[in-house]
Parts: C-alpha cells; sequence; structure tokens
C-alpha cells in the first residue's frame, strides 16, 4: 500500500494511517486493528489546496491511532470523521481529546481489549460519548469514587471494579455496604482530615471486608455494644473507643469487665425501662469510673455494705437503697449515722454471731425506724429509759433489759408500772429532781420488787398508813412521813405510841 501526502503536512504523516473500504456511516463493517495491512493498497492524496480549507480528497475512512487522529484534526478540522484503532492505555490517556473531537470520531476500537481501562470517576461521567464510541467489549476500573457514588458507579455493566475515596465520616457510614460488594472495590481511602470511623455494633461484623481494604492509618469507635459483643473490639487496637448500650442487669452483672476497658469506653447507656443496678458493695466501690460513665438517669441498689464504708455509698447521688451488713457492735455503735440516712436504708443484716446491741434509750427512740429494718433477730440493753416511754419500749420484745432514769416523782407515779416490769428492769435511777417520793402504804408493799432495784437513795412520804402500819414502819429510814388513815379505835390505841 502507498500513500501519497503533501509535502506541506509531512509533520503529520503516521505508520497507523491506514485506510479502509468501510464508509464513515458503516463502522462495524471493519474490525482491522493498527498493525494489520489492508489487503487492498489504496493511494490518498491529501492536497495542501484542500488542506487549508479544510477538506479531504478522499472518500475513505482513515483508521488512526489517538495521536495522529489528534494532529489531523487539528491541522485540518473539517477532515472527515475517522476510526481510531489503539491501546487502551492511549484512550484513557486522551479521553477528554476524544470527547472533544465527538462525531469526528466514527468508532474506537482497542488494541488490548482484555485489559480494563483504568479513569478516574468524574472521568466516566465527563466522557460519556467517548466511552459509547468502543466498538469492544471492554470493562472499566474505576478510581476515586465516592461513596455517594458507589452504587451508581458499579451498577455500569462496563464497571469490574472501582476504588473508593472519600472522607472519613461517609466512609463509615457505608463501610457495610462497600464490604457487600466483595471483591469489586479494590481499595478504600480517606481523605482530608481523617478522624475515627464510628460504626455501629452490630455492622462491626458486616464492615471488616471494607476495614480491610483501607489504604491509609485508620482507628474506629464502636457505638452501641452490648456487654456480650465486647470481646468482638476490646482486643482490636484499632479500636479506641467504645460505647456500650445494655440492660441494667447485664451491665450490673458484667461491671468489672466493663470497668477492665474503661480506657476504651466512653459511655455506657441503660436500655431497660426500670434502670436500677444491682451491685455489691465491692462492685459498687471498685468500679467507680464505670458508673460515672452512664449517661442514663439510673439508681444503684447496693448490697452488703459494711458500716465502715456507708458514708461513701450513701453520698453517691444515684444510690437508691443499701442493704447494710455488718456486726452488732458496729451497729450500734453507728446507728446515729446510719439514722442520718435511713431514707437510702432498705435493710440491715447482723453477720458473725449476733450480740446483745448496748444502746441509751435517746438512740433507740430516735434510731427505732432503723432497728425495724434489722432482717435478723436482735436483741437490746438500754439504759437511761424515762417513764414516759416505758410501756412502749417494754412492748419491744427485742429490748431484754433496761435501765430507768427519771424524777423521784415520776417514778413515784409510774411504780406501779414499773414493778410489772421487774423482768426487763435491772436498776432504777432517781435523777434530775430527787425529792421524797409520794407512795401509799399499799404500794410501798406490793413494789418492793421495784424499790429493791433503786441505786441511789430514796426517801418516801406515805399516806394511808394505818396505825399498825405506821408502828411496823417506824424501823424503815426510806419513810420520811407517814398520813395515817385509821379507825377512830385504832387511832386512838396508836395515840399512845411513840413516833
Amino acid at each position: 500500500m502507498s500513500v501519497a501526502i503533501n509535502s506541506s503536512i509531512v509533520g503529520y504523516a503516521s505508520t497507523s494511517i491506514l485506510p479502509t473500504s468501510t464508509s464513515a456511516a458503516n463502522p462495524s463493517a471493519s474490525n482491522q486493528s493498527a498493525s494489520t495491512p489492508s489487503t487492498r493498497a489504496v493511494t490518498v492524496t491529501i492536497s495542501a489546496a484542500a488542506l487549508s480549507f479544510g477538506e479531504q480528497t478522499s472518500r475513505e475512512t482513515l483508521n488512526l491511532d489517538v495521536a495522529s487522529a489528534l494532529a489531523l484534526f487539528k491541522q485540518t478540522p473539517r477532515a472527515e470523521p475517522v476510526n481510531i484503532i489503539d491501546s487502551g492505555a492511549n484512550i484513557v490517556r486522551n479521553l477528554d481529546a476524544l470527547q472533544r473531537l465527538g462525531g469526528k470520531v466514527n468508532y474506537i476500537s482497542l488494541s488490548d481489549v482484555t485489559n480494563p481501562l483504568e479513569i478516574a470517576a468524574d472521568q466516566l461521567s465527563r466522557n460519556s460519548v467517548t466511552f459509547e464510541k468502543i466498538k469492544d467489549n471492554f470493562k472499566l476500573i474505576v478510581n476515586k469514587v465516592s461513596t455517594a457514588n458507589m452504587m451508581s458507579v458499579l451498577g455500569d455493566a462496563r464497571v469490574s471494579q472501582i476504588s473508593i475515596v472519600d472522607s472519613s465520616i461517609n466512609i463509615a457510614k457505608k463501610l457495610a455496604d462497600i464490604s457487600a460488594q466483595g471483591e469489586k472495590v479494590i481499595s478504600v481511602a480517606q481523605t482530608g482530615a481523617t478522624s475515627a470511623l464510628i460504626i455501629n455494633a452490630e455492622e462491626y461484623v458486616a464492615s471488616t471486608i471494607a476495614l480491610g481494604k483501607i489504604s491509609n492509618a485508620y482507628t474506629i469507635g464502636i457505638k452501641g455494644a452490648t456487654v456480650n459483643q465486647l470481646a468482638n473490639f476490646t482486643a482490636n487496637e484499632k479500636v479506641r473507643s467504645i460505647t456500650v448500650t445494655d440492660s441494667s442487669e447485664n451491665i450490673a452483672t458484667n461491671i468489672n469487665l466493663i470497668q477492665s476497658q474503661s480506657s476504651k469506653i466512653t459511655q455506657v447507656s441503660l436500655t431497660d425501662d426500670q434502670k436500677i443496678l444491682n451491685l455489691s458493695s465491692d462492685d459498687f466501690l471498685n468500679n467507680g469510673t464505670t458508673l460515672r460513665k452512664i449517661i442514663t438517669p439510673y439508681k444503684v441498689n447496693v448490697m452488703g455494705v459494711s458500716l465502715a464504708n456507708l458514708n461513701s455509698v450513701a453520698t453517691y447521688k444515684n444510690v437508691g437503697s443499701i442493704h447494710i451488713s455488718d456486726d452488732s457492735v458496729n451497729i450500734a455503735s453507728r446507728l446515729t449515722d446510719i439514722t442520718r440516712v435511713s431514707n437510702k436504708i432498705s435493710s440491715i443484716t447482723q453477720i458473725g454471731s449476733p450480740n446483745t446491741m448496748q444502746l441509751n434509750a435517746s438512740q433507740y427512740l430516735s434510731s427505732s425506724p432503723v432497728l425495724a429494718k434489722i432482717q435478723n433477730p436482735y436483741t437490746v440493753n438500754l439504759t437511761g429509759v424515762k417513764t414516759a416511754n416505758l410501756v412502749a419500749i417494754a412492748a419491744d420484745s427485742s429490748v431484754i433489759s433496761m435501765t430507768i432514769a427519771d424524777t423521784s416523782q415520776n417514778l413515784a407515779n409510774n411504780i406501779n408500772v414499773l414493778n410489772t416490769l421487774t423482768n426487763k428492769i435491772t436498776q432504777v435511777t432517781q435523777s434530775g429532781g430527787i425529792s421524797n417520793m409520794n407512795l401509799s402504804a399499799e404500794q410501798l408493799t406490793s413494789n418492793a420488787d421495784i424499790l429493791s432495784k433503786f441505786s441511789n437513795s430514796y426517801k418516801l412520804d406515805l399516806a394511808d398508813v394505818s396505825v399498825a402500819q405506821a408502828i411496823s414502819l417506824q424501823s424503815n429510814a426510806a419513810v420520811q412521813n407517814i398520813k395515817i388513815s385509821d379507825t377512830s379505835e385504832n387511832i386512838a390505841v396508836g395515840l399512845g405510841y411513840e413516833f
């Protein structure tokens, strides 16, 4: 074959300029490659004069490589449309230029059709006309695809694979979808200022394929992990933060595990309606970091609190109830402290061998609501009980002994009641105003048991004393004054007696 070219355009001659007998209107009639010569010799003459008017003298359609086609139309903008046969790499390098040629290209044939064309995402839409002119069955690898456009790009049947470039936030939102595309996604890269990829715990497993394809350094934040899912994340060094979402029961049961991962766990949310954590005293005291990370309003019921730790537990704002476990001695000695937070105390258990608690009457009376919360049987020895409270206190079966301390007058007024309680009363002391006690002769006799328990000396003014009784009482040093009440006859007899 020979090609005659006017010397004025020799700079645009190319060995890839091949004529065909196919007209421009029917490019599909021939798929002749640039490396295969025509079996028919054709002479194409392009005169300088024709070039100056942008006209081709031959009506043959030219098969050109990309460089030659671009050179031709640069020199001869009105040249007849041509066919382009070239490698995929050359086509891709000149996509924008080919797109601008538009109708000046009949079709494009790839000399290496087995290799996919690798392009950027913006080239796919920008060069749609050029891609439509490629008559071969070809595949595309599209780079720099955003997550928003991922599915539409993959929806193009010509696209075999893509690489994704997007912000950390957008990638995190689409990790599961990226993973679902399998081998169609070659790689994933974060662009701009990178940040942790925040992933819902439920999507983590479904996102692992995509995570494995991220080409630059990244960290992960897990959101909404249950306690049972923690093991999936804590060992992963890329996981830097975890939020936990679970029921109060699961959080309470696993609070030590959560605490052990406190460097990664940033917050905890409770999902149930009650939102009450039932914790042992040790679990409560040892896991304060975790408790402070709970963002849901909640209450804690703390079990087995010793009195040594009572203040630390009771002052925590979220503590709703406290169960105290301690020995009898400590309970008795700390009743005032217990009473101060009695609104939070749900129950008290004596541990060890219960001993009788030693309380004064004031402690007993002010702490009676607390004492009522003691779960196992207990006994109390009371001191300093006043007669005004005597009956109520004595009715408490837990009170096994008491000492009485009151004024002489109050003791005298309640002497009969006191005497009925001698099985519990171990001692009676006159306190405050000490004066002679006013008793009847009958009370003196019938209340001898209680009078014998007076710890300090007492003085008696007796009324309703018969003459005979008066005579017998002469030796009783406690009797100071006597009012005799008897018959005239007995009084007359007694008048002769020297009192």
